[in-house]
């Protein structure tokens, strides 16, 4: 499915939502829209020395209705933004002898876990 511009400022809004909630203020997001890999929904990078995230939204998503594009994209926002509140932790096991692909599958592994135990466990006043 296609995104649109409504898309965008739903995820960034649920970005900003989520920046707050974890007291992440100190560190500037940007954004982008834009074409990614098959499958891909959105991803983040971080820079520790800057304090700033690249945060980039995709233009297709692999969902077929709007119901459930609307519930997806709040749920990847808070995916992106756990990879910010983990993003000292990934620099800081980048500088270890651990290979980089198995520190990125043990990291995604995390965020994906905190990102459906959040979404089980928050009242619907702070998920909406």
């Amino acid at each position: 499915m296609k995104t649109t511009a409504k898309h965008f400022e739903l995820f960034k809004k649920e970005c900003f939502k989520w920046q707050k909630f974890f007291n992440l203020q100190g560190i500037e997001l940007y954004f982008k829209h834009e074409e990614m890999d098959d499958g891909v929904c959105a991803s983040t990078l971080y820079s520790h020395d800057a304090h700033i995230a690249n945060l980039t939204f995709s233009t297709e998503y692999p969902v077929d209705t709007a119901r459930e594009l609307t519930k997806d994209i709040k749920h990847t926002a808070l995916h992106e933004i756990l990879h910010v509140v983990t993003g000292d932790l990934v620099e800081l096991g980048r500088t270890r002898h651990a290979s980089e692909e198995a520190y990125d599958k043990a990291m995604e592994a995390l965020v994906c876990n905190l990102t459906s135990a959040f979404d089980r466990m928050l009242p619907k006043r702070i998920k909406s």
